[in-house]
């Protein structure tokens, strides 16, 4: 059998404390309250508000609905990093939908922002 020196303790030792930490940060992160089902409900408004104006090529709509300062990978297999230029593409037809499914699944709130996740 092999033993461990002080170092190699001292090694497992934070890798179980980081181990626990991080456990210990989604959980919390994800824990429920009285006003996440509000939340969740205009998080998964908002998300099919983004999907309909994606779908519909609603230039004004997007511009409302997204922060100045988006990243997207869309279409065109790029990754945009402006808004206006995404906007610009949406109308100029380059970045353009026949079907447009979005189903979001899961919810996430934080104390700054949500998100969804989905189909």
């Amino acid at each position: 059998m092999r033993s461990v020196n002080n170092a190699q303790q001292l090694i497992i030792m934070k890798i179980i404390f980081l181990a626990f930490l991080f456990t210990s940060l989604c959980t919390s992160a994800q824990q429920t309250n009285p006003d996440t089902s509000i939340l969740k409900e205009q998080i998964r408004q908002l998300d099919l508000a983004h999907a309909r104006a994606i779908f519909e090529g609603n230039a004004a709509s997007l511009d409302t609905l997204m922060s100045d300062d988006v990243t997207v990978n869309h279409p065109t297999n790029r990754i945009v990093k402006e808004k206006q230029e995404l906007l610009g593409l949406i109308k100029k037809g380059v970045i353009h939908y026949t079907t447009f499914e979005r189903m979001p699944e899961a919810f996430f709130i934080f104390p700054r922002h949500g998100s969804s996740n989905g189909q």
